[in-house]
């Protein structure tokens, strides 16, 4: 985020950028290794705790990922940590795979690499609920230390003061995932096929995509979505146009 997004989000137009907050932006490493040499750095330089957040690897590097790539990338992680006099903790953003809308997400969700469940010590899924738009739930299907919890933790995305989650409680993901039965219980409108139904005979993929396209958008960029749906931007511009066309826009 540039310094426009970041206010906007969080503050507003006259809002001052914490000093403890550090944004990197643009950084386009030719390798994973490169951005580790940048992270040991900057770790080093450190005079106190830390959080780094890395949104995401994908997008970082100019390199394309196997998965040895990815295992060496997380041991050097923990080289980092293990070798800095504070307490470092990295957390490591990736997307959701294509999943049938209404399954249940595990480890396997994660899209891109399966290594990356391997080396993270928890792992916290961010998903659309059933209660509407505004909601998500939170799942942890990973957690080293401790059991993991039976239930979802479900918020609200409230923007007052700044963007953040509101917790308003815990329910089983079998109660808030989208599927047909949960949505119609909360009065949520059911427009695409749900429960890994089947979308019916002529159904344009395309417009199957673009339904999908435009949901993923209200929460993110053009761009985010188009590496969500491992497309071009212009291809997501042109789903867009299709639903404008098909009276859905």
């Amino acid at each position: 985020m540039d310094d426009d997004d970041y206010k906007r989000r969080f503050g507003g137009e006259d809002m001052e950028v914490p000093e403890n907050i550090t944004r990197i932006s643009d950084c386009d490493f030719s390798t994973l290794k490169q951005l580790t040499e940048y992270l040991k750095k900057l770790v080093a330089g450190l005079v106190g705790p830390v959080v780094i957040i890395i949104d995401n690897i994908a997008a970082l590097t100019l390199e394309t990922l196997s998965g040895k790539i990815v295992n060496e990338f997380f041991r050097d992680l923990k080289k980092i940590i293990r070798s800095s006099e504070h307490a470092v903790t990295f957390m490591v953003a990736d997307h959701i795979g294509k999943t049938p809308v209404g399954q249940s997400l595990d480890d396997s969700s994660i899209a891109g690499s399966a290594n990356v469940a391997r080396f993270v010590q928890t792992i916290v899924f961010v998903d659309f609920s059933a209660r509407g738009s505004d909601f998500r739930y939170l799942k942890f299907s990973k957690q080293r230390k401790g059991a993991l919890p039976d239930e979802v933790l479900e918020v609200h995305i409230s923007e007052e003061e700044y963007v953040h989650f509101e917790v308003i409680g815990r329910a089983s993901e079998g109660d808030v995932i989208r599927t047909k039965t949960n949505l119609k219980r909360f009065g949520q409108e059911v427009k695409d096929a749900v429960d890994g139904e089947d979308e019916g005979p002529g159904e344009d993929p395309k417009l199957v995509q673009a339904r999908e396209m435009k949901a993923y958008l209200e929460d993110h960029t053009q761009e985010e979505t188009a590496t969500y749906f491992n497309c071009s931007r212009q291809t997501v511009v042109n789903r867009l146009k299709l639903l404008i066309e098909r009276n859905e826009g």
